[in-house]
């Protein structure tokens, strides 16, 4: 039986609060996506100024960084590596998630000591209800630079990504209360 809100101590409610405000507006439908590609270092180096970019124009977006995909090409039916971000209206509040093996093809899934590092680095394990990806919510600036340093750590350290390795990088609005079909 699937948990209600009502079922969850207060505390797990509060942390999933984000991934319900995803859900909470009736329809939606997406804008443009933009898509270019660039490397890791320019990842490293500009993640808090893309984090500063989107908070000035307040609006529900998201934002992929795929590793894999710029590396192998489209490798087999599963994905490849990467992270993303749900930015809120509110300019402040992130989600950031990153890959569980569970999506990941054979190439790419990471080993238990990746697995523990994310989990060191603050990342919060995957679970079928909050999120199936590892996730960190960001509702402060001082999160959010948290969140940008775990980004940076992950890709270097975890996924041992060189600077020079390319990513695509894609992002969209969400436009909610349209009529979705």
């Amino acid at each position: 039986m699937e948990k209600t809100d009502q079922d969850r101590p207060a505390g797990e409610l509060a942390c999933t609060s984000l991934y319900h405000l995803l859900d909470a507006h009736g329809g939606q439908t997406f804008g443009p996506s933009h898509e270019r590609i660039a490397t890791v270092d320019e990842v490293v180096r500009g993640h808090a100024n893309v984090l500063a970019e989107f908070s000035r124009y307040p609006g529900r977006w998201i934002l992929w960084i795929e590793f894999d995909r710029a590396l192998y090409g489209d490798h087999d039916e599963k994905s490849g590596r990467y992270v993303q971000f749900a930015f809120f209206e509110d300019a402040v509040s992130v989600i950031g998630e990153c890959a569980d093996n569970r999506f990941l093809g054979e190439r790419c899934k990471l080993d238990e000591g990746q697995l523990d590092a994310l989990a060191a680095l603050g990342w919060k394990e995957a679970d079928d209800f909050h999120t199936p990806n590892w996730h960190f919510e960001a509702t402060t600036g001082d999160a959010l630079v948290t969140l940008v340093q775990m980004t940076g750590k992950t890709l270097l350290e975890v996924f041992g990504l060189d600077l020079r390795d390319p990513c695509v990088i894609r992002f969209q609005e969400r436009i909610l209360g349209s009529d979705a079909a």
